[in-house]
């Protein structure tokens, strides 16, 4: 894929004149306005670099670049400016993360230079993220593995949310689901903390003391202390920290973030977390939504919206009985697995992995485990991730 350059500005005249001298030496994309360079994005996307004009109606460059940052966020930012003010480029490069400042006009030979060094800047943290995502991604799957020895029911349920998340993601627009998927699957990690008696009580539904409430509250603060602290899951951390907080404010933390001052991850985690949630109690996922819409000041409403598409998406999967040597790794149980004596093994929801395999094969081989397991696998073909299944559009309002 060649490495694209986005440029917006809600004047035609300069994006003509831009095309005109930089179209030889760059694959260029022109935009008029924020709104549909944020549409370009989502269709086109991702870009290598984008390039936008600070005075814009309706949408500044700074608006435009700090939406830029969340759903692309290895996109190297540009700020093309006729105000040489230094309050507007402070607040630009704190909020829209700008790689460089330029005042305009500005000479066509610096703008390609900064646009050459913008795009070096790119495949440097592509380089990056490769490199993250061949190291860092296998060691917290395998922490994530053992974790989901320990409470195989809330790390099931983890499962579950990620897929909800990663789909919401991408109906946003969202380039890199990397760091959402993680603090996904992380989201429960603080539950490590809640003593067993407190879980026994949550199972079987049970009251629990405002003591008890505040200590099951609180995990996602210890799940932001205990990941803070490991290199590339600050964004995690607090992604994970903000997870249990309202759009509107309320929940947790009690401080005063609000709305898109929320991490986007958070946003996302939030809605989905319910979501699953209230499909889980009545496996009626248009109930759900209803409900979601009905908590007016609870979601991001864009999210909403990406919900509704989610709903609308009917999954070509059936469940299969299998045994344990037939089930690929990655595949997804349909329903909790359990011992003779009822000891949940793997929530539903939850994947094979080769930890996950091992303890299953222990457990058979010791007489205390059928082997036999559900698994979810895609209509009419071989047991594959139910991700790689295919989707077929349901309109709940017809």
């Amino acid at each position: 894929m060649s490495e694209r350059i986005l440029f917006v500005d809600d004047e035609p005249r300069v994006l003509q004149g831009v095309q005109r001298q930089l179209q030889r030496d760059f694959d260029l994309v022109t935009a008029e306005g924020g709104q549909v360079g944020l549409e370009a994005i989502a269709s086109e996307g991702p870009f290598a670099v984008v390039v936008s004009d600070m005075r814009m109606p309706q949408m500044n460059g700074i608006q435009f670049l700090t939406h830029v940052s969340e759903i692309s966020p290895d996109t190297v930012r540009v700020m093309l400016t006729g105000q040489a003010d230094f309050n507007t480029a402070v607040e630009a490069i704190n909020h829209g993360r700008i790689y460089r400042f330029l005042n305009k006009p500005c000479p066509s030979d610096l703008l390609a230079t900064t646009l050459k060094q913008a795009l070096e800047q790119y495949r440097l943290v592509i380089a990056e993220r490769v490199l993250l995502s061949q190291t860092l991604t296998g060691s917290v799957k395998a922490l994530i593995d053992i974790l989901s020895l320990n409470n195989p029911i809330a790390f099931g349920r983890a499962a579950r949310i990620r897929r909800i998340v990663a789909d919401l993601a991408r109906r946003l627009g969202v380039a890199d689901t990397w760091e959402l998927e993680i603090a996904s699957l992380l989201s429960h990690i603080g539950l490590v903390a809640v003593p067993e008696t407190i879980w026994a009580k949550v199972r079987r539904s049970e009251w629990l003391s405002p003591e008890e409430t505040a200590i099951l509250q609180g995990h996602p603060q210890v799940a932001r202390d205990l990941l803070k602290n490991i290199p590339r899951l600050a964004g995690v951390s607090e992604i994970v920290n903000y997870q249990n907080k309202h759009f509107d404010g309320s929940g947790y933390p009690t401080d005063a973030v609000r709305g898109e001052q929320i991490p986007l991850g958070a946003r996302l985690l939030r809605i989905a977390t319910d979501f699953e949630a209230m499909v889980a109690a009545s496996n009626r996922p248009e109930l759900a939504l209803a409900e979601i819409c009905d908590r007016a000041g609870h979601y991001d409403p864009q999210i909403v919206t990406a919900l509704k598409g989610h709903v609308g998406i009917k999954s070509d999967t059936v469940v299969r009985g299998m045994k344990l040597n037939e089930i690929p790794d990655n595949a997804i149980f349909a329903v909790d697995v359990t011992t003779l004596d009822n000891e949940v093994l793997i929530g539903a929801g939850g994947e094979m992995s080769p930890a996950v395999r091992m303890r299953l094969q222990n457990y058979v081989q010791t007489g205390t485990l059928r082997d036999s397991f559900q698994i979810q696998v895609a209509a009419g073909k071989q047991p594959i991730p139910v991700e790689a299944t295919t989707a077929t559009p349901v309109d709940f309002c017809a």
